[in-house]
């Protein structure tokens, strides 16, 4: 039987010199820890940053490994979140327990707290999981559905809200992704967004793991729909669900997450191409060029619909278009100019024209 070891640890800063958090494994639902302003890293963890200071836009972290040895590591206001709201937590972190014990600079607590999911473990007993029929047929890619990779749904505070879709952006997840078993890492970043930063559910319409499998992100209202609000008809272009993984640039945004950090490598040629069939597909659904943005051909004029700000951008844009961030990591980054080409010439393969 599969042991649930689901953490999800919301601590409010008592002050420097609150006592370390110990992580224990605990059985059923999520359990509140007691409040604290810093971890001892038990397990590989997935942390997380929640800002209670509006005019706080990053903190210091304090790092002590078992021999005493002190880091300190800068964490940022993240530029996820929903739309016209101030992003309220920082990106995921992945940490272990090599790394020791961290906790707040005193100078950020009371300002700011943490929170972490066990990205190691986090497994939900058979009898959490909702039922499903494993892959359902995407545009023709088969994905993992929400069931599937154990979407606790009670999690889900964010009901689906629907808009056309007009542009494409891929993003990175910073964290590596658990070797044989990407569910569970997929199943800790949906914990830490929904939960710990209270966006009601995970920021990402869809994510890829290293193997090229495609899973299912943000809820549509149907275990079998992702991504869109119906099926898509030939010469319409659909309704997306709107996510929380540019903010304030979400309504009509698709949000597409390989798996890895890709600061200074590649993403796998197995995701990488995964990610070119997915991008290809939704393309042609959205009867979007992938070449919109690459001069000659003008970018996507994109405007939120909910409040009006217009900017424009590649069809297949990167997350540090929209916002001040890495993602999709310095490396990866690079690539695009040669990607959006890719697209188009997989559509071609594909039969699928614009």
């Amino acid at each position: 039987m599969e042991i649930t070891r689901r953490q999800v640890l919301t601590s409010t800063a008592l002050g420097a010199a609150a006592a370390p958090l110990v992580l224990a494994a605990s059985a059923g639902t999520a359990r509140a820890a007691t409040p604290a302003a810093s971890l001892q890293l038990q397990d590989e963890l997935l942390l997380g940053v929640v800002f209670e200071d509006p005019t706080l836009a990053a903190v210091r972290l304090k790092f002590t490994d078992s021999a005493g040895s002190v880091s300190w590591r800068i964490i940022e206001r993240s530029a996820h979140g929903k739309d016209g709201e101030l992003a309220t937590a920082s990106d995921p972190v992945a940490i272990s327990a090599e790394m020791g014990a961290v906790e707040l600079d005193p100078a950020h607590v009371g300002r700011a707290r943490l929170g972490a999911v066990d990205g190691k473990t986090s497994r939900f007993a058979p009898q959490r999981r909702s039922t499903g029929s494993g892959t359902v047929d995407f545009l023709g890619i088969p994905v993992v559905s929400r069931s599937m990779w154990g979407a606790d749904e009670s999690l889900m505070q964010w009901n689906p809200e629907f808009s056309r879709t007009q542009i494409l952006t891929v993003h990175h997840s910073v964290i590596a992704p658990k070797a044989g078993d990407v569910a569970s890492t997929v199943r800790a970043i949906y914990q830490l967004h929904a939960v710990t930063n209270d966006w009601g559910d995970i920021g990402y319409h869809l994510l890829i793991g290293p193997d090229g499998t495609v899973f299912a992100g943000r809820s549509t209202g149907n275990d079998r729909q992702p991504v869109f609000q119906s099926a898509v008809r030939h010469g319409q272009v659909p309704s997306g669900v709107t996510a929380a993984h540019s903010g304030g640039f979400n309504t009509g945004n698709i949000g597409i997450c390989v798996l890895g950090d890709f600061t200074t490598k590649q993403p796998t040629a197995a995701a990488y191409g995964s990610l070119l069939n997915v991008l290809a597909r939704l393309c042609h659904a959205v009867q979007l060029n992938p070449l919109r943005g690459v001069w000659p051909i003008p970018p996507v004029a994109y405007q939120n619909p909910v409040s009006g700000v217009k900017k424009p951008n590649p069809a297949i844009s990167r997350h540090r278009d929209w916002n001040t961030t890495e993602c999709p990591g310095n490396a990866f980054a690079t690539r695009f100019d040669l990607l959006r080409p890719e697209v188009k010439l997989r559509m071609a393969m594909l039969g699928l024209l614009v």
